[in-house]
């Protein structure tokens, strides 16, 4: 076997010429073949789930002179001859071939009986090829090409490397399915890809499926690389029982590098034509899009639809902040009527504000103001029900101070709010909120056990206006409240090694909490709910959410934690809390038209939450409160989740939720007036069954079934299913059947989504696993909701 190194001042000069060569990537760029822009996340370039098989060539290490190996070898005038299993490599890149003719001073090479040729980010199987190193250009006859560490693939008649960045390919397709029989795949008379712009055009591109032509275009630009280009990008279809059949055409639009907007036309089939844009900005310190939709005439609704989004979030400096939301719709119906297909929801309350944020070191300062939009239907037919409407306050504005000193292990501190409260019902009362909560901290905490107290005492002043100043029920327009409180923790925190391995901890905790009894009925209600009650609730200062309700407290709360965990891999088996607040005086303060569910006169129910994970395909959670007073349940929640690497899985679930909102009923009181039934709440009972799974070998399916017990009635089902011929292309048909949560009595949609997959290459519309999420019942935890249909509604 013959060898030859080049010289070390050949070598030299070698390296110069290539010393800023980026990576050879002929034919790399028709990974974007399929999209006609690129916008990031839209981008067309895509690896594809085809197996990635190694390319038949030894790389060629960075840096290495250039070097001829070979059976026979010579050397005349500059130029080296080499025959039979010849490789050449240089600084990377390695060609293999029968016959090999290289020039020392032009750097040129010539290789004929089929070579195969390595480059970082580029492989290629050539009849023959002839390149010159040192100005990057070559032609290569009858190649094959391949993405290494992708499953990019495809044939070209010749290979034209134009310069360091500029490559010609003529008679190319492109695809990521096996070569031998590929199921899709782009053919072209010939493409140019300019590695520079990080474009490539393309002549006479047919799209092939099972050897079929299916679509042709002259000419198309695409993107080659994940820079932003304008463009199309790929279309989108659904249909809705809203809506119909709609499909959208996105054009984006590249502005500079620090902002874009996108052009989304969009056919609905029962509606109309509708325009729609979003623009994205991007700058050191801050970030925000806007987006609209604008419909100029509805065939069904009868007039014009529109909705407006804005969002912002920045820094001016490192220690002041903002951020800012504005929502517009034009009518109370349009989320109801534009769902956009199964990953659309509803929602009955738009908000729009903007906040600054002072922060540093033991101080915090907020000034926030706050508007909402509510979509509630406002026709006859419905105004029965909408007693039951939740009209948030506006907050014009709300101004929050916290400080806290940074001494310890004494600490004082100091929480104060203004707000002033602005309803848009006439008839609301309206307010003006001072609040003022000075307390004093003391701490310590020793790793094994710790100890925390604090003493505080919270004053609130009520300036309230559009109240009733006479008559029997006359209000007065100042209240004062002022209420001391004071609360000691203290914990241990103990770990064991099992006879097993296995590590243990354990963490029992107790805490007093005493807060004085104030009479606040007289107050409204404008902030304050009943948030769900759970382990780390127990220990709260306040049983309520907000300002407006301080509940009365002299009570013990015991709780425990304990964990399990695997010491070979840190995977937590279990997990387990259990508490109890035991209240040693009758509790007093209540929320008006909220069941208090987790609380009963003389303390709070049991509260327990298990967690297991024997395998790693199995986990197990279940949490309940019990009223040990009343010997019934309040909460409950059980779940059973099972997923095999194979593909199959499984997710059954139930939830029960007592009072978790007023009764759908009301009593019709004096002058037509619509009143609550006192007392009577709703309960929420409900099952809900999600599995996936592979049929056979080209397909997958997918379902989730919502089920209501308390009115025998299903809520939601989603279906869908794959079709997978080959690694390179899958259709995907969906289905969903939900309840329109408005009104009392819930009326079934219906959406479907049809797509189409070629890897690698784009998708055409939306998956259905977007929409079948991990969470089986699909929506918001239950609380003072008091908009929805036995179901809590999608935000």
């Amino acid at each position: 076997m013959g060898l030859i190194a080049i010289s070390r001042l050949e070598s030299h000069t070698l390296r110069s010429r290539y010393r800023h060569h980026k990576r050879f990537c002929a034919l790399a760029i028709l990974l974007g073949a399929g999209a006609l822009a690129s916008a990031n996340v839209a981008s067309g370039a895509s690896a594809g789930s085809c197996p990635v098989h190694s390319i038949p060539i030894a790389p060629a290490a960075k840096g290495q002179p250039a070097t001829v190996r070979a059976n026979h070898v010579s050397l005349q005038h500059g130029v080296a001859t080499a025959h039979g299993n010849v490789r050449l490599t240089r600084d990377g890149q390695a060609l293999e071939a029968p016959y090999v003719q290289y020039n020392l001073n032009s750097s040129a090479a010539n290789a004929h009986g089929g070579l195969l040729y390595y480059k970082p980010g580029l492989f290629l199987k050539a009849q023959k090829g002839a390149i010159n190193i040192n100005s990057s250009t070559g032609v290569f006859s009858k190649v094959t090409y391949k993405l290494p560490h992708s499953s990019v693939r495809g044939h070209a008649a010749t290979v034209d490397s134009k310069s360091k960045q500029h490559y010609r390919l003529s008679e190319a397709t492109y695809t990521t399915c096996p070569l031998n029989s590929p199921t899709w795949y782009i053919s072209a008379t010939h493409v140019d890809l300019n590695q520079k712009s990080g474009r490539g055009d393309a002549w006479n591109a047919v799209m092939h499926l099972y050897g079929l032509p299916i679509f042709y275009t002259p000419y198309f630009s695409f993107p080659i690389d994940n820079r932003r280009h304008t463009g199309f990008l790929a279309p989108y279809e659904g249909h809705s029982s809203q809506s119909g059949f709609s499909l959208a055409t996105p054009y984006y639009i590249n502005l500079a590098p620090q902002y874009d907007l996108t052009l989304i036309p969009r056919y609905y089939g029962k509606r109309g034509f509708q325009i729609g844009a979003l623009g994205r900005y991007q700058f050191k310190h801050q970030k925000g899009n806007i987006a609209g939709q604008y419909l100029p005439y509805d065939q069904r609704y009868g007039g014009s639809r529109s909705f407006v989004h804005f969002q912002d979030q920045g820094q001016f400096n490192k220690y002041i902040g903002f951020q800012a939301d504005y929502n517009r719709a034009s009518d109370k119906t349009y989320f109801k009527d534009f769902k956009n297909g199964p990953t659309g929801t509803s929602t009955s309350v738009l908000e729009r504000g903007a906040q600054l944020t002072f922060a540093t070191t033991g101080a915090r300062l907020n000034v926030l103001v706050q508007d909402f939009q509510t979509l509630y239907p406002t026709s006859h037919r419905t105004s029965f029900y909408n007693v039951f409407n939740y009209n948030p306050y506006k907050r014009l504005p709300s101004v929050q101070l916290h400080l806290l000193s940074p001494t310890a292990p004494f600490q004082l501190g100091l929480n104060a709010s203004y707000t002033n409260f602005v309803s848009g019902n006439p008839n609301a009362v309206e307010a003006q909120r001072y609040n003022a909560k000075p307390k004093l901290i003391w701490s310590i905490d020793h790793g094994g056990w710790f100890v925390n107290s604090q003493a505080a005492y919270e004053f609130t002043h009520y300036s309230l206006s559009n109240v009733r100043t006479t008559g029997p029920n006359r209000q007065s327009t100042s209240i004062n409240r002022g209420i001391p409180s004071f609360k000691l923790r203290s914990g241990l925190r103990f770990s064991r090694t099992m006879s097993n391995g296995w590590i243990q901890t354990l963490t029992p905790e107790a805490e007093y909490l005493f807060t004085a009894y104030d009479n606040q009925k007289n107050i409204p209600i404008f902030d304050s709910g009943m948030p769900q009650l759970h382990y780390q609730r127990l220990f709260a200062s306040n049983r309520f959410t907000g300002i407006d309700r301080i509940g009365d407290a002299n009570q013990i709360t015991l709780g425990a934690s304990t964990r399990i965990y695997s010491p070979d891999s840190g995977r937590r088996l279990a997990k387990l809390e259990l508490g109890r607040v035991t209240s040693l005086r009758k509790l007093k303060v209540t929320l008006p038209n909220s069941s208090l569910t987790g609380y009963s006169n003389y303390g709070s129910d049991f509260v327990g939450r298990l967690t297991l994970s024997p395998l790693r395909q199995i986990q197990l959670l279940g949490s309940v409160a019990y009223s040990g007073e009343h010997s019934r349940i309040d909460r409950g929640r059980a779940e059973f989740l099972y997923a095999t690497k194979a593909g199959y899985g499984v997710n059954l679930g139930y939830r029960y939720y007592r009072g978790y909102r007023p009764a759908r009923g009301a009593n019709l009181g004096p002058n037509g007036t619509i009143q609550l039934r006192p007392n009577q709440y709703d309960t929420l009972k409900q099952i809900a069954i999600k599995a996936y799974a592979p049929l056979g070998q080209h397909f997958k399916a997918v379902g989730r079934w919502n089920y209501s017990l308390e009115i025998n009635q299903t809520i939601e089902t989603i279906a869908g299913i794959q079709y997978s011929p080959s690694c390179c292309i899958a259709a995907q048909l969906s289905w969903r059947r939900y309840v329109d949560n408005r009104g009392r009595n819930g009326k079934f949609q219906n959406s479907i989504v049809f797509q189409f997959v070629f890897r690698g290459f784009e998708k055409l519309g939306n998956t259905s696993k977007s929409f079948v999420s991990n969470n089986i019942f699909n929506g918001v935890k239950p609380g003072r909701s008091r908009n929805t249909y036995n179901t809590l509604q999608t935000q």
